[in-house]
C-alpha cells in the first residue's frame, strides 16, 4: 500500500497580522534592492536559456540505427546421384530396384524418364514385376509426357499390378492420347484385364473425361453384370 502524503498543519490564519511601525530611513532601506541580490535573483533565468537549448540538443540527437535483421538462409537441396539410382534400377536385388525406382520418381526428373521407361518397357525380360510398378508409377509422378508411350504398353503387362501402375501413370500424365486405350480396358472384350486394372481404368476415364470416356464409364455404371468393384467405381464417379 503506497504511503499517505502527509500536509502540513499550518493553516492560513483568520486575523492578520498586526503591522508594526518601521522608521522612515528604515523603510527607504527596505524599499530599494540590494544591487547584488537583483543581479543574484536574475542569473538562474539568464541560464534558462542555455540549459532549454542544451536539452534541445541532447532530444534531437539521432538514434542509433537499428541493426538490420538477416534472414535465415534456406536449408540446401541435397543432390541426388541419379546415375546411382539408375545403376540400382539394374541391379540385381529386386527390392532395391524397386526403391530405387520410387526415388528417381521423387527427384521428378526429366532425366530418369528413359532409364524408368526401359524398366517398364523389359524388353529382355529382366526386371521383376514389382520394379515395373515401380516404374510406371515413377513415371506418373514425374509427369513427363515423353512417357505416355511406355506407359501405353505397360498397361498390357502380364502382370495386374504392374498393369495398374500403369494406368495411373497415365491419369496423372492427363495424356488424352490415352482415352482409347483405357476404353479397351473398360469393355475388356477378351477378358485379359483383372477387375483391380479396370477399376484404375474408369477412375483414368474420369479423371481424362470426354465423350468417350464418360460413354465407356456410363456402360460401366449400367451394367448390371458387371464386377461389384468396377461398377462401384463408376457409378460413383458417373455424371
Amino acid at each position: 500500500m503506497a504511503a499517505k502524503k502527509t500536509t502540513s498543519k499550518k493553516k492560513h490564519s483568520a486575523v492578520p497580522p498586526q503591522a508594526t511601525a518601521k522608521p522612515k530611513a528604515a523603510e527607504a532601506v527596505a524599499a530599494t534592492p540590494a544591487p547584488a541580490a537583483v543581479a543574484v535573483a536574475k542569473a538562474p533565468e539568464a541560464a534558462k536559456p542555455a540549459t532549454t537549448a542544451a536539452a534541445t540538443a541532447v532530444a534531437e540527437q539521432p538514434k542509433p540505427a537499428t541493426t538490420p535483421v538477416v534472414a535465415a538462409a534456406p536449408a540446401a537441396v541435397p543432390v541426388v546421384d541419379l546415375s546411382a539410382l539408375v545403376a540400382a534400377l539394374r541391379g540385381s536385388d529386386a527390392d532395391a530396384a524397386r526403391e530405387a525406382a520410387v526415388e528417381l520418381g521423387r527427384t521428378k526428373s526429366a532425366a530418369a524418364v528413359d532409364a524408368l521407361a526401359a524398366a517398364l518397357a523389359n524388353a529382355d525380360g529382366y526386371f521383376h514385376s514389382v520394379v515395373r510398378a515401380a516404374a510406371a508409377a515413377a513415371l506418373g509422378e514425374i509427369g513427363d509426357a515423353r512417357a505416355v508411350p511406355a506407359l501405353l504398353a505397360g498397361v498390357r503387362d502380364e502382370m495386374a499390378e504392374a498393369s495398374a501402375e500403369a494406368v495411373r501413370g497415365l491419369a496423372a500424365i492427363g495424356d488424352a492420347a490415352a482415352v482409347p486405350a483405357l476404353v479397351e480396358v473398360v469393355e475388356n472384350r477378351h477378358g485379359f484385364f483383372l477387375p483391380v486394372v479396370r477399376r484404375a481404368a474408369v477412375l483414368a476415364l474420369v479423371k481424362l473425361g470426354g465423350p468417350d470416356a464418360a460413354a465407356a464409364v456410363s456402360a460401366v455404371a449400367a451394367n448390371t453384370y458387371e464386377d461389384n468393384s468396377v461398377r462401384e467405381a463408376a457409378g460413383r464417379n458417373n455424371g
